[in-house]
C-alpha cells in the first residue's frame, strides 16, 4: 500500500531520486508521503519533500538526545520508555493525544521493508583464522580483520648464504667498481695516459684505457712497505735520486769549494732520517730503509 501511495503522490523525477537514496531515508520518505496524503495532498515537489525530511530527522535527533541525557542522568546506558516520554514533554508534545492519534480511523499502515539480499564481497587472500566476535559485541558490527593486519609480518628477504652466489656477486661488484673507476679517471684526468679503442669522440667513452705509469726501478715498490704513504721529501733514496738528477743537469762548478762532497750529503740525509723517525714514526716496521754510508 505504501508503494502505491508513494507512486501516486510523487512524480517521476522525485521517485527516480528516491531510488538512489539509502533504505533508511526511503522509509522516512514513505512515512512523510503517507502523512501528506492523509492530510489531503495529491502531489509533492522534491524540494518540499527534502525540507520535510530534514525537519523530521532534526526532530527525531532532538528527541533521542533528550532521552539519552535523561538515561545518563539516571546512571543507565539504555533508554527506557519513560525517558522518551519525558523528552517528548520537553519538546512540547501532548502525550495524551498520542493514543488517540495512533487509533485514528483513516491511518495508513506501511508494509514492512523487504529483506535485501546481502552483497557478496569479492574473495580476497586470507591469512590465518579470523577472530569471532565477542559475546558483548552486537551482530551487526563488522568482523575482525585478518591476523596479518595487526601482527608484525616480515617483508624482507632472507639473507643469501650460498657461497657460489656470494662469490659471483662479489666479483660482479668488483668488476663494476673497476669499470666505474676507469671511466672516471679517463674523463676527469685529461693529462693522464688515457686511450680509446675508437677514434670517434662519441664512442671514445665506451671502452677507455689507461696507460701504466712506468718507473725506472719497478721492483722497488714491491720491496718497500706500503702501510704508510711517504712523500718524496721523506724518502732519502728519492731525495738522493733527485739531487743526482739536478746535479747532472746543472753545469759543473769549477771551484772546488762550491762542490759538496758525497759524504756530507749522506750525513745530512742520515740526520734528517733520525730526526724524523724519532718525532713521527714509532713503529720500526714503518720506518724507511736506511742506506749505509760509504765512508
Amino acid at each position: 500500500m505504501t508503494t502505491k501511495i508513494s507512486d501516486s503522490l510523487l512524480n517521476n523525477s522525485v521517485s527516480n531520486q528516491i531510488n538512489q537514496i539509502p533504505t533508511r531515508k526511503k522509509l522516512l520518505l514513505s512515512m512523510i508521503a503517507a502523512t501528506c496524503q492523509e492530510a489531503g495532498f495529491n502531489s509533492i515537489e522534491a524540494s518540499v519533500l527534502d525540507l520535510l525530511l530534514r525537519m523530521f530527522i532534526a526532530y527525531l535527533s532532538e528527541i533521542g538526545f533528550e532521552a539519552k541525557s535523561y538515561s545518563e542522568h539516571s546512571g543507565r546506558t539504555e533508554h527506557l520508555p519513560g525517558d522518551v516520554l519525558q523528552a517528548l514533554i520537553d519538546m512540547g508534545c501532548n502525550i495524551q493525544s498520542l493514543r488517540q492519534y495512533a487509533r485514528r480511523p483513516n491511518r495508513m499502515i506501511l508494509p514492512s521493508p523487504q529483506v535485501q539480499s546481502k552483497q557478496q564481497q569479492p574473495k580476497i587472500l586470507q591469512t590465518g583464522r579470523r577472530k569471532p566476535l565477542l559475546p558483548y559485541i552486537p551482530d551487526y558490527m563488522p568482523p575482525f580483520p585478518d591476523s596479518h593486519s595487526y601482527i608484525a609480518t616480515p617483508t624482507y628477504k632472507q639473507p643469501i648464504t650460498d657461497y657460489e652466489i656470494l662469490r659471483e656477486k662479489s666479483s660482479q661488484q668488483k668488476r663494476d667498481a673497476e669499470r666505474a673507476l676507469t671511466r672516471f679517471m679517463a674523463r676527469t684526468f685529461q693529462s693522464s695516459n688515457s686511450y680509446s679503442l675508437f677514434s670517434d669522440e662519441q664512442l671514445s667513452h665506451m671502452f677507455p684505457l689507461i696507460g701504466i705509469k712506468s718507473t725506472s726501478v719497478p721492483y722497488l715498490s714491491a720491496l718497500l712497505p706500503k702501510d704508510k704513504i711517504f712523500n718524496a721529501d721523506d724518502n732519502p733514496f728519492e731525495c738522493l735520486l733527485q739531487n743526482k738528477k739536478q746535479s747532472g743537469n746543472a753545469p759543473i762548478a769549477t771551484n772546488s769549494e762550491e762542490q759538496k762532497p758525497l759524504n756530507e750529503t749522506f750525513d745530512q740525509t742520515k740526520e734528517n732520517e733520525e730526526n724524523q723517525s724519532n718525532e713521527t714514526i714509532d713503529n720500526p716496521f714503518l720506518m724507511p730503509p736506511k742506506i749505509a754510508s760509504f765512508e
